[in-house]
């Protein structure tokens, strides 16, 4: 079996976790071996794929080399950052709750305002799908075509048949898992436990990263200065944004201050613990405060000044 059927059989055996082989540089033929032999060995490569996704390196690159780069992203990059930051530091409640609305709001940019405040992006999918595939009709026409035509059946799926169904059209299909925008927003269902929020915000930042590529792609001069010359050792950004998921992500293999949400407060944990939590997080606190009264006075002018520097960097920055 050749790199291209191997392609195929992935992407085949994603669909029931609403997933796709990713639109990435890093999909290497190596990578796509390596994750046949786990189908083949496990019965599953999600794993793999989701790993690939929520890697502090993909995330940090999305963000500097795609998001940053398309202009329907342009007025979301404050809530992607710190929707980021959230997934990275393993909120992955808030994360979720947070990449719903800014998927829906990307795919209206998308479509030049072409979905009304009233339409659902359900009622328009189709559309969407028959431009994206207009808009790559002469890319990948070669051995390549496997990478398009998984990208299109994935959106096809996702936009048309999953993520935008009412809530009883959804209950029919007798899906395992929810991932349901409508079912999400006004049922909290599909964002109960970290496994579903997890995974569905990965789900979420594939659907990002496949429409910010088909931006890219409208660009052949853009899409190569942002794939094939780039040098993210000398990008600033880049390398804030890789340090800081990647610190927030050994974070999250500790007890960080979340693990008391998960573990304490949302499980059976004696009294005894409890206290002996209580008194952890009090001596926490009493670390980060000053000490005398004098260093309090200049502790809270600091903060005073900080608070009023960032209102006022906000405000000229948003004129």
């Amino acid at each position: 079996m050749n790199s291209w059927d191997k392609y195929k059989a992935i992407n085949a055996s994603l669909e029931k976790d609403f997933l796709c082989i990713p639109p990435y540089y890093s999909v290497t033929r190596s990578f796509i071996d390596e994750s046949y032999d786990d189908l083949i060995k496990n019965g599953s490569c999600a794993g793999r794929i989701m790993g690939l996704i929520t890697s502090p390196f993909q995330r940090a690159y999305q963000l500097e080399y795609r998001y940053k780069q398309c202009e329907i992203f342009e007025d979301f990059i404050p809530a992607i950052e710190h929707s980021l930051y959230d997934f990275a530091a393993g909120n992955w409640v808030c994360a979720y709750l947070s990449f719903l609305p800014i998927v829906e709001s990307v795919i209206r940019k998308f479509t030049h305002g072409r979905i009304s405040e009233d339409d659902g992006i359900k009622k328009h999918a189709t559309e969407l799908i028959n431009e994206y595939k207009s808009i790559i009709s002469q890319v990948y026409e070669d051995e390549r075509k496997p990478i398009k035509e998984g990208l299109i059946s994935h959106l096809s799926r996702i936009l048309e048949d999953t993520l935008f169904d009412r809530f009883n059209q959804y209950y029919a299909k007798g899906h395992k898992v929810v991932f349901n925008r409508n079912l999400t927003l006004h049922k909290l269902e599909g964002v109960n436990n970290f496994v579903e929020g997890t995974t569905n915000s990965a789900r979420l930042l594939l659907i990002l990263d496949i429409f910010a590529e088909l931006w890219l792609m409208r660009d052949a001069n853009k899409y190569a200065q942002n794939t094939l010359y780039i040098e993210p050792d000398e990008n600033l950004d880049y390398q804030i944004r890789l340090r800081l998921y990647n610190k927030l992500f050994l974070q999250t293999l500790g007890a960080s201050d979340l693990f008391y949400i998960d573990e304490v407060l949302m499980s059976t944990k004696s009294d005894e613990e409890k206290k002996g939590l209580v008194a952890l997080l009090e001596m926490q606190a009493a670390s980060l405060l000053p000490k005398s009264s004098s260093e309090i006075g200049d502790w809270i002018k600091n903060c005073a000044r900080y608070t009023a520097e960032r209102i006022s960097g906000i405000k000229e920055r948003n004129k």
